[in-house]
């Protein structure tokens, strides 16, 4: 019987590593995300600092950025 409950512990100690994994897995996933949209927004903030108005000027601000 102490074979029995030995083998439950372990499953259990699968099953919590397993989900672990999971979470990290999805932890990272979503920090990818957020890394890719804040690149887009200072892409998309360069892109519009160095543009060109419509008469051909080029319209530039400063970029005075805090983090």
């Amino acid at each position: 019987m102490t074979g029995i409950g030995s083998l439950g512990g372990v499953g259990a100690g699968l099953s919590q590593a397993q989900f672990q994994l999971q979470y990290q897995v999805q932890v990272l996933k979503e920090q990818q995300q957020v890394a890719e949209s804040l690149g887009n927004g200072a892409l998309e903030l360069i892109q519009k600092a160095m543009s060109v108005a419509p008469d051909g000027d080029i319209v530039g601000h400063d970029l005075d950025v805090t983090a």
